[in-house]
């Protein structure tokens, strides 16, 4: 049996930081042209979940600040039907209490000879790498109850009994001690985190905790780069011997600051801080059911240094290569678990009345390129329905009202941007993209525009939440 199962630190963190107003609940959407089966996803669905218990399981509390993986009486989600496209890009989501539910719930949208498969994970559950391999398994089981593979192709391995390691991440007392000397040693380490509280990207009274998800939640907009300029994109950063993220990381900085500049100008002492997730799997952990596996890091940065992006650029590239290369891609994890042991413990930390982050960047990276599947142009095609593209939706929380997920697929770079649609209008938040895309084809030397995938409909302003 794998479950019942303690909660890790980070998983702790994910469930106490989760509010009704800043669910902490992320989504990925896969558009299809064509259509799904009805009778062959459900198959395909019952099939794979016993092979993720974190998607099959709720939450117990067994203590002061301890809870509980255990499986669900009822364990298979719903999937939910739905004959027409929402007017905000997504069907208006509810948070998932996983109290009372697993964290997974599904919906499916088909109109106009198109589909979209909609996933709702809780953080608690699993990163977004996690969500992927759970999703990769559903279309693979999918492709083979439909006959699209036939043969000897299965699933892959995966080994529940690794989640019992999952917060280990190979660490020795050796190493635990080697990564503490690092800390004090270093300037990017615990003390620089805590030490600083960044500016939101407005001023801003967060809503109260216990009020309902705003209307049209999630609120995201989309872009995706053609394979023309992602290549130049790739060819920019191998000439400059950086990374395709810190390219990212140092865009939306720029992005951040020219957006102030216009709407909610800085303070030449402010900070903005983007929050980056850290994959901490090893080859072996590519095995596991879906989970969370991965630690964060927090790039600072002030105004006056955005005037200057080629050093921006250096700056970045030097730090996030530092905190690889050391222990220090392990400080947010490791802060947990000490914290955890203290009076309050984690909840204590996340009922924190301030600003831990100007905005969030995920890169995901190349996604579904492993899959043995037919594809046209690119793209997996399955029982005829061609999977045009994706969506993934990061997760807010107080005073972060913007949060970033890039990934690749077909070649094509692709980013999504959540926003608080109380806080900032359509317009406002689509400006934001447009100038962080720019940005972005500013660096890989291109010039012509990308595609907008369903503009959502501007929300008015709910009045008093914003102070400018």
């Amino acid at each position: 049996m794998t479950l019942p199962l303690p909660l890790v630190p980070f998983e702790q963190l994910m469930l106490v930081d989760d509010r009704p107003a800043y669910p902490m609940n992320f989504f990925i959407r896969l558009r299809f042209t064509g259509r799904l089966e009805r009778e062959v996803l459900s198959a395909a669905l019952r099939a794979v979940l016993p092979r993720h218990p974190l998607l099959n399981a709720i939450v117990r509390n067994v203590g002061p600040n301890r809870y509980q993986w255990v499986g669900a009486a009822c364990p298979t989600p719903r999937v939910q039907w739905l004959n027409a496209f929402s007017t905000n890009g997504f069907p208006h989501a509810l948070p998932i209490d996983l109290f009372s539910e697993p964290g997974l719930r599904l919906s499916v949208i088909e109109a106009a000879g198109a589909c979209e498969l909609i996933a709702q994970f809780h953080h608690a559950c699993c990163d977004g790498l996690g969500a992927i391999g759970f999703l990769e398994d559903l279309l693979l089981s999918y492709a083979i109850n439909s006959g699209t593979l036939v043969g000897s192709v299965g699933l892959p391995l995966v080994e529940p009994k690794r989640l019992r390691h999952r917060a280990k991440f190979g660490l020795t007392a050796w190493k635990y001690l080697k990564i503490q000397h690092q800390q004090i040693q270093s300037p990017f380490g615990a003390w620089d985190f805590f030490a600083h509280t960044p500016v939101p990207l407005l001023p801003h009274k967060p809503r109260p905790a216990t009020d309902p998800p705003p209307v049209g939640f999630p609120a995201a907009l989309s872009r995706e780069f053609t394979p023309q300029q992602f290549a130049a994109l790739k060819a920019c950063a191998r000439r400059q011997n950086v990374t395709i993220n810190d390219i990212l990381a140092r865009d939306l900085f720029v992005a951040l600051g020219r957006w102030k500049s216009l709407y909610a100008p800085c303070h030449p002492a402010d900070r903005l801080r983007v929050s980056i997730p850290i994959n901490l799997r090893k080859p072996e952990d590519y095995r596991l059911p879906a989970a969370n596996v991965v630690s964060m890091v927090f790039l600072d940065r002030r105004p006056k240094d955005f005037t200057d992006t080629e050093r921006l650029l250096w700056g970045i590239h030097r730090q996030m290569d530092h905190i690889k290369q050391t222990g220090l891609k392990l400080t947010f994890v490791l802060c947990l678990r000490a914290v955890q042991s203290l009076p309050g413990g984690i909840a204590r930390l996340a009922a924190v009345d301030r600003c831990s982050a100007t905005s969030v960047l995920t890169n995901l990276g190349v996604l579904l390129d492993n899959l043995p599947l037919p594809r046209t142009d690119g793209k997996l095609t399955i029982d005829g329905a061609v999977l045009d593209g994706l969506d993934i939706v990061a997760p807010l929380r107080p005073y972060t009202c913007v949060a970033f997920a890039a990934f690749t697929y077909a070649g094509r770079l692709g980013i999504t941007l959540h926003y608080e649609p109380h806080l900032l209008e359509a317009q406002e938040a689509g400006a934001l993209l447009d100038m962080y895309v720019e940005q972005i084809l500013g660096s890989a030397g291109q010039a012509r525009p990308v595609c907008f995938w369903r503009p959502a409909v501007p929300q008015p302003r709910d009045a008093g939440t914003t102070h400018r």
